[in-house]
């Protein structure tokens, strides 16, 4: 696919999209919003940020997995949540805002990461929102003369380690299918709900909680919303209250 005019490069295929952001943790934010925005993606998919990382010592080539993301510039993190997930080493990865040349921590550096967190966790939650990083330099070498052809080659390199992680965390997606159906029938019902009545900020979350409560009760089983002809959005939080709180004494033993 041509990319569009003004727009980041983006391809898909049957299984996958990948957007290229460029440098910048910006850049990165923007260009998984986009992505989003253009494949309209389900909630609970899988988000991978893939690309290269500097390392005080570490050889070039090796592979690794975020287990922080720490933005260096205001010291903020996000901490991917990691279950049985792929056999790679997992490390702290440090987005900063030009080319480090230090590497004063034991992290990983690159510019990236931190931003394609902070958009891919609107989008999905944090076991399936990870990055990926291959070691591209370090205190003996460096990137200076590096151009994108070498970045290609590098990745392509570990291609396959690569593949491997995205397919472990397809797995991941595939095992949490049943939360992603959760969220999406409790979206709907907080929109009938909205329908009936006008509801605050904190009543929409009060809301939402006793339906995560309603579908934790009854896992499977269809939920009909509280009805009563020109009700409150108060009374109707204390109908569904009362309702789940009789629901929970009967389901005791």
């Amino acid at each position: 696919m041509e990319p569009v005019e003004g727009a980041f490069r983006w391809f898909r295929s049957g299984e996958a999209a990948l957007v290229i952001s460029g440098m910048g943790k910006l850049q990165a934010a923007a260009a998984t919003s986009y992505l989003h925005a253009r494949t309209g993606e389900e909630a609970l998919g899988v988000w991978l940020n893939v690309g290269t990382a500097g390392h005080r010592a570490r050889p070039r080539g090796d592979v690794l997995l975020a287990h922080t993301v720490t933005d260096a510039a205001s010291g903020e993190r996000f901490y991917p949540t990691r279950l049985d997930g792929p056999s790679l080493e997992a490390i702290e990865v440090r987005t900063v805002d030009r080319p480090e040349t230090r590497f004063d921590s034991d992290a990983a550096y690159e510019m990236e990461a931190y931003g394609f967190h902070a958009a891919a966790l609107r989008f999905s939650t944090s076991e399936l929102v990870q990055s990926i990083k291959v070691v591209s330099d370090n205190r003996e070498t460096t990137t200076a003369a590096w151009t994108a052809a070498a970045v290609r080659e590098l990745l392509s390199s570990r291609v396959e380690d690569i593949a491997a992680a995205a397919e472990r965390f397809r797995e991941i997606a595939e095992d949490l299918a049943p939360l992603r159906r959760d969220r999406e029938e409790t979206a709907a019902l907080v929109d009938v709900y909205r329908r009936r009545a006008r509801f605050t900020t904190s009543e929409t979350r009060r809301l939402k909680r006793l339906l995560r409560r309603w579908a934790a009760l009854e896992p499977g089983a269809p939920i009909r919303p509280e009805s009563a002809e020109g009700a409150s959005a108060a009374d109707l939080l204390e109908r569904l209250e009362r309702r789940l709180d009789t629901l929970a004494t009967e389901r005791r033993p």
